[in-house]
């Protein structure tokens, strides 16, 4: 199964200006596994991504693995456990820089460029993970259909790298396509078809079109439970999600019940490290604070975000989010000044990674221009609104509610600031 997308953060219900950020939507993101990523870049034509910058993310994940072996190893074996990794280390550069062509790979190795194109994403290198998946789809299509169940999954893939990177359009009609000839050649009831009904429902509850998204989400959910079980972790995940989507419909009881049994039972299958917890844990830490329970909030979003940091480092999408949701929080307390500085990392970190007009980057300056005005700093205030709206309306409309909220902000800044024809010009574009 294919399913790779983590959801931007969603919006919740406001207590300050802009509204508290929710932590991802998730579904499951492949893991690259070194044992099997010889194959994928012995595949892969180096020459036409870039040699120096895969070639670098190819030593970045060998060392990640590195860490990964010491850590599970027996304390007494910690050392032979790092050292048996060098070979493989070695081999996966060696086989990087052969450049042998996607057109020699078998439709497992070519499907499986997938898994590294979402680690490729992971850090940050959204063009060369783009690059990578698209020639995957053109190489499975021409080789072997565009029926073929593997090109659709890689196709799932390609759309949800469009729009982690905030291209909604473009990765709404690349799922519509997909999961109508998932539909047709596969079934309803199977799982490559419901991995890209997710998916979508991602982008439905992303762009505020709960009524369609609950439905695909209820399908797929349906259907995860009739093939895996209801503590499978898919499954989990796919429960993780619905109840994040009755929180946004106002179901806060039902949807605070759902999540702590999801969590419970990762925490349990899982363990409390593993990132689907971690998903659910800030999940449910955004709605304590929705429900003025902010002891318990920020404990919990204290705590994913050092684990966040620890294992997927400062600049991923995920820290990134949680870095978002601890702000919100202490804006909450009014405690301003300490948020103010997460938000000033975030935002830095997010400029390093994301281009102009990704939603998580607008979202984040947006916040952190509220955090200023309320420390009655306007200048600086209206520099990080001006910025957020902007690439919130570019990448998900004017009218979305993310971009009504951070123009009535705007519209209130300009009013404490004695600029009445600044409010009335960003007045004129709030929906009645």
């Amino acid at each position: 199964m294919s399913q790779a997308h983590a959801l931007l953060p969603a919006d919740a219900t406001p207590t300050n200006t802009l509204a508290s950020e929710r932590a991802p939507l998730r579904v499951r993101r492949a893991v690259l596994p070194l044992a099997d990523a010889v194959q994928f870049f012995s595949a892969y034509n180096a020459q036409d991504l870039g040699v120096d910058d895969f070639a670098g993310a190819v030593m970045d994940l060998a060392a990640a693995d590195q860490r990964a072996a010491v850590a599970t190893s027996a304390p007494d074996q910690g050392a032979a456990g790092a050292e048996s990794s060098a070979p493989r280390v070695q081999s996966l550069y060696s086989r990087l820089l052969s450049r042998q062509t996607l057109t020699d790979g078998s439709k497992e190795t070519l499907s499986g460029l997938h898994t590294v194109a979402m680690a490729l994403a992971d850090q940050g290198k959204a063009a060369e993970a783009e690059s990578l998946l698209r020639q995957a789809c053109e190489a499975l299509k021409a080789r072997f259909g565009a029926h073929d169940p593997h090109a659709l999954r890689a196709q799932n893939g390609l759309a949800s790298l469009l729009q982690s990177q905030g291209r909604m359009l473009d990765a709404r009609r690349l799922y519509l396509h997909t999961v109508e000839l998932q539909r047709r050649t596969l079934g309803t009831v199977h799982l490559d078809t419901v991995a890209t009904l997710e998916n979508l429902a991602t982008l439905l509850f992303e762009q505020n079109e709960l009524d369609q998204a609950a439905t695909l989400m209820q399908e797929s959910l349906q259907v995860r439970r009739q093939l895996l079980g209801d503590g499978h972790p898919d499954t989990l995940r796919a429960r993780n999600n619905f109840a994040l989507l009755q929180q946004h419909q106002g179901q806060l009881a039902p949807a605070e019940a759902s999540m702590r049994q999801v969590l419970a039972a990762q925490s349990a299958a899982l363990g409390a490290d593993h990132r689907d917890t971690l998903t659910t844990r800030a999940n449910l830490s955004a709605l304590l604070g929705d429900v003025d329970n902010l002891t318990e909030a920020k404990a919990h979003a204290r705590e994913v975000l050092s684990k966040r940091r620890a294992t997927l480092g400062p600049r991923h999408p995920d820290t990134l989010a949680s870095m978002n949701n601890l702000a919100a929080l202490l804006m909450q307390q009014a405690r301003n000044p300490e948020a103010a500085l997460i938000l000033r990392e975030a935002v830095s970190l997010a400029q390093q990674i994301f281009i102009l007009g990704h939603p998580l980057l607008g979202h984040l300056q947006a916040r952190l221009g509220t955090c200023l005005m309320e420390q009655h700093d306007l200048v600086a205030a209206e520099v990080e609104l001006l910025s957020g709206y902007d690439q919130l309306k570019d990448s998900l409309g004017a009218i979305h509610p993310r971009s009504q909220r951070v123009l009535r902000t705007l519209v209130a800044l300009y009013q404490r600031w004695e600029r009445p024809e600044d409010a009335a010009e960003y007045r004129a574009e709030l929906m009645s």
